[in-house]
């Protein structure tokens, strides 16, 4: 699929990620919230595990000086949760 196409065709693809969000989210109290909540959760977890409990100091990062953890946390997790939800959708599609 190139991107032209992709582009042409962004209101279907709106209209099925819509409909993902929707029948995921069906019968859940918080709803698309959830989708959100989930990584900042994890986040924040992780971050008062490595930062309070372990004492571990975050490196500085090389090009950017980033010095914030729970930012690199979740600039590293974000596409790694959408490459693993990826990969597990993708099997159940092959499956179907």
């Amino acid at each position: 699929m190139s991107i032209r196409s992709a582009v042409a065709h962004r209101n279907l693809l709106y209209l099925f990620t819509l409909k993902e969000l929707r029948t995921r989210y069906r019968g859940s109290v918080l709803g698309w919230a959830w989708s959100l909540l989930n990584p900042i959760s994890q986040m924040i977890i992780f971050s008062i595990i490595f930062l309070k409990v372990f004492g571990g100091v975050p490196p500085r990062g090389n090009a950017s000086g980033l010095e914030n953890f729970p930012l690199y946390f979740l600039s590293g997790l974000l596409p790694f949760q959408f490459f693993a939800i990826s990969v597990t959708a993708s099997i159940g599609s092959v499956q179907g």
